[in-house]
């Protein structure tokens, strides 16, 4: 069995601290040229979910040197937020 990297993965040590955030293993918050310039998180438990018509969803926004780069799940978010 190979170990893999989880596709998200976000750490906070305090509600003041910016969140360590690795997107496919590579961690976007501090690496050099990268900072992070927003992560948005709505997560529900399946049966409130599901009660309530919510979906689970993530957004993170980055800078990748100069370049604005994001990735998105979900439906509330919108890929055109991220068009330059």
């Amino acid at each position: 069995m190979t170990k893999h990297a989880p596709h998200l993965r976000i750490e906070m040590d305090s509600i003041n601290d910016v969140p360590h955030v690795w997107l496919d293993g590579k961690q976007v918050d501090s690496a050099p040229n990268t900072a992070l310039v927003s992560a948005s998180l709505i997560w529900h438990t399946r049966d409130q979910g599901l009660e309530n018509g919510n979906q689970n969803q993530y957004k993170i926004e980055y800078l990748d040197g100069d370049k604005h780069v994001g990735i998105v799940e979900g439906n509330m978010f919108s890929n055109e937020l991220f068009k330059q």
